[in-house]
């Protein structure tokens, strides 16, 4: 009768652990869906990168336009008057208001990417630690018991 007592108690334990084991593997497998979000916000963010680049670009190309524009507003207003003038700096404003349009754009979508990246992070360190303080006691029952055989 001891014997079958005896028995039980080492299957129990053993399951227990083996209960444990899967708990871990879970939790990496979780932790593998949140490296593969983070790898994704990472590209949504190199892609934020790109356009707030490429919208950089652009304002030094409107930059360079608008620096042309203001050296012929001189001979324009000599040759056109006070109509040209207002054209050229309609023009201008124009260019300034998209060019801040496509900045404000590009950062806010780095920010986003940024934001969503630490969200995702934190949670999975959240969900290790959870699994971990599950875990642990478990862990440490089995070496006590381990010793104690």
């Amino acid at each position: 009768m001891s014997d079958a007592t005896t028995a039980a108690e080492h299957i129990r334990r053993h399951a227990n652990l083996y209960k444990s084991l899967v708990d871990a593997a879970d939790a990496l497998e979780r932790v593998g869906s949140v490296e593969l979000a983070a790898s994704e916000a990472q590209a949504a963010r190199a892609v934020a990168e790109s356009a707030l680049a490429k919208a950089q670009a652009d304002l030094a190309d409107v930059q360079a336009q608008v620096k042309e524009a203001k050296d012929l507003v001189p001979h324009i207003l000599l040759e056109a008057g006070e109509k040209a003038k207002a054209d050229a700096q309609s023009i201008v404003d124009d260019a300034h208001a998209r060019a801040q349009a496509a900045i404000d754009q590009a950062n806010a979508s780095a920010a986003a990417a940024r934001d969503q990246d630490a969200e995702r992070h934190e949670q999975a360190l959240d969900d290790l630690t959870a699994v971990t303080n599950l875990i642990q006691p478990q862990f440490a029952a089995s070496a006590l018991v381990a010793t104690e055989t």
